[in-house]
């Protein structure tokens, strides 16, 4: 049974420490590039406790195993989506399999917002296929963002 939580500090656990730590992470998730080069399970629990009033942080979570997060930041009246999938569950369709459940949390709680945005960048090549599968299309003159109509 999946579930999707709002993330607390006790979730925090080795796999999500692991992941946040390596070199892919740290090349294409921001929080990861910023601060001290090794984040420790203190720096992700005081990430999670100040996280802006802008951001909204969720884990998916797989028969009570957290296996993934996914982060909804509103900027600039746009509506962000971005997916953190732990190291050992990477390639198992976390995220295919679960965006139905994404897509209504999202209209449940951002229903102001008819499109939905991220970022990639344009090397990840893995992860533009999976966007492609959800739905998401390149936003015209933008080389990083895709967008999703809610």
């Amino acid at each position: 049974m999946v579930k999707i939580k709002k993330l607390r500090a006790e979730h925090v656990n080795a796999d999500y420490i692991r992941t946040i730590n390596s070199n892919l992470t740290k090349k294409h998730i921001k929080f990861a590039k910023k601060g001290p080069t090794k984040k420790s399970k203190h720096d992700l629990v005081n990430y999670i406790k100040n996280l802006p009033k802008n951001e909204y942080l969720y884990g998916v979570f797989v028969r009570d195993t957290h296996v993934a997060n996914f982060k909804f930041s509103k900027l600039k009246n746009k509506l962000f989506i971005g997916f953190l999938v732990f190291i050992k569950f990477q390639g198992k369709g976390i995220i295919k399999k679960n965006f139905p459940k994404i897509l209504k949390l999202t209209k449940k709680n951002f229903y102001k917002y008819k499109k939905l945005y991220l970022g990639v960048d344009t090397d990840n090549y893995k992860a533009i296929s999976l966007y492609k599968k959800l739905g998401f299309k390149r936003v015209p003159n933008s080389k990083r963002e895709m967008s999703l109509k809610l």
